[in-house]
């Protein structure tokens, strides 16, 4: 049912009266899917659902269809759940961000939708996967790794720098050598 304002002119009196129009809705075709970036995710993420309604009926007016989504893991159990209103005549199309909650275990879930209009209601579902969280390490290891890659880099340092030291303590003597020899030749 639909409501509206009916404004009525009756011997030079404006008049307000409600009116209600029946819209028939007979069938809802629902159509969702899942972007393929969103099969596998994480605990804590986001899940985005891609969804298509169409209205058989009359499609003279604007009909109100309750959107239900719900995430189910394998055992029917409710993981999480939004609802939203959205209008349209012949065709609605939602794109809805899901939030994954974050104690979210690694599993198969399904994302179910309902679409219904009054009496006529239609479901469909998608499956994805909630993956296992890769944790980078904890602060200790993170730490750890950080000291050995400083104690490295220090050591590479200094090797390098007694080469460089050795190799100019080399040329430095063959130049005393060859200044020695100059000398004497032109002093002598």
């Amino acid at each position: 049912m639909k409501w509206g304002l009916l404004l009525v002119l009756f011997a030079g009196l404006l008049l307000l009266a409600h009116t209600v129009v029946a819209l028939h809705v007979s069938d809802i075709i629902l159509d969702i899917s899942l972007p393929s970036r969103y099969e596998n995710v994480e605990a804590d993420e986001t899940v985005i659902v891609e969804s298509q309604i169409i209205l058989l009926g009359d499609g003279q007016t604007v009909a109100d269809v309750l959107i239900d989504y719900e995430i189910r893991d394998k055992s029917d159990a409710l993981i999480t759940k939004t609802t939203e209103t959205k209008g349209g005549l012949l065709r609605i199309q939602t794109v809805k961000e899901l939030q994954i909650p974050k104690q979210t275990p690694p599993g198969v879930y399904e994302i179910i939708v309902t679409a219904s209009h009054g009496d006529v209601q239609k479901q469909s579902s998608v499956m994805f996967e909630v993956k296992e969280k890769e944790e980078i390490g904890n602060a200790e290891t993170r730490n750890v790794f950080i000291l050995k890659a400083l104690l490295l880099i220090n050591i590479i340092f200094f090797i390098v720098l007694f080469y460089v030291m050795h190799k100019f303590k080399k040329i430095e003597n063959l130049f005393e050598r060859v200044s020695e020899k100059d000398l004497k030749r032109f002093v002598g």
